[in-house]
């Protein structure tokens, strides 16, 4: 999954998920105008199911914002583990406290 990283905001990012959640929110919204310009729909009740959707829509999101973070801190963490098990001393990286299972390259 590639990440597009905004220019001015690095926590806003855009994947193959968050375009096709983005569209189908504003398809769901502009639905809702629609249905509620043919009916007659309070006004609050119009609010309640725009919150209802919006929270659905921001968690939806958060979820995959989550989802990609983690994966980058379980590649670079699988990256730092393969480096220190490699036959290279303890003291040829700063993270040598990782090297705790391998206790014959410990001083």
């Amino acid at each position: 999954m590639e990440m597009v990283a905004h220019k001015t905001n690095p926590l806003s990012f855009r994947t193959k998920q968050t375009e096709a959640l983005d569209e189908a929110f504003e398809t769901i919204i502009d639905s809702l105008e629609e249905y509620v310009r043919e009916h007659d729909i309070s006004e609050s009740e119009v609010r309640y199911l725009t919150k209802i959707l919006s929270e659905v829509y921001l968690e939806k999101r958060a979820n995959y914002f989550l989802k990609e973070r983690i994966a980058i801190v379980n590649r670079n963490f699988a990256h730092l583990l393969k480096k220190l098990s490699s036959d290279k001393k303890a003291d040829d990286y700063p993270v040598s406290v990782f090297y705790y299972n391998q206790k014959n390259f410990l001083k």
